[in-house]
């Protein structure tokens, strides 16, 4: 939930200042993202796997998901190889920083 400010941020950057995210309270953005919903074959409300790889904690995501790595590599000197490597195991926000 302390990502909910940053996302407004990002997306009223992105929107060129006016976005209906910056108005919203965080249950509606969040269903109105598709991030929560009804499962069709249970018909109980939750959380989706999306919600939880983009907000997740990073306990959270490796319950879900446990293969789950980014991994960065930089290639300047020589594009065959790479010159520095970082896993990243933490939700798609943060990761994306």
């Amino acid at each position: 939930m302390d990502l909910f400010p940053k996302i407004c941020i990002r997306t009223q950057n992105h929107a060129g200042g006016q976005h209906p995210w910056a108005t919203m309270d965080d249950m509606t953005l969040l269903k109105s993202a598709g991030l929560f919903g009804r499962d069709i074959a249970t018909g109980k409300e939750g959380f989706n796997l999306a919600a939880i790889m983009l907000l997740g904690k990073d306990d959270m995501i490796l319950n879900v998901a446990p293969s789950y790595v980014t991994d960065a590599l930089v290639r300047k000197v020589n594009v065959t190889r790479y010159d520095d490597r970082e896993i990243i195991r933490t939700n798609l926000i943060e990761s994306y920083e």
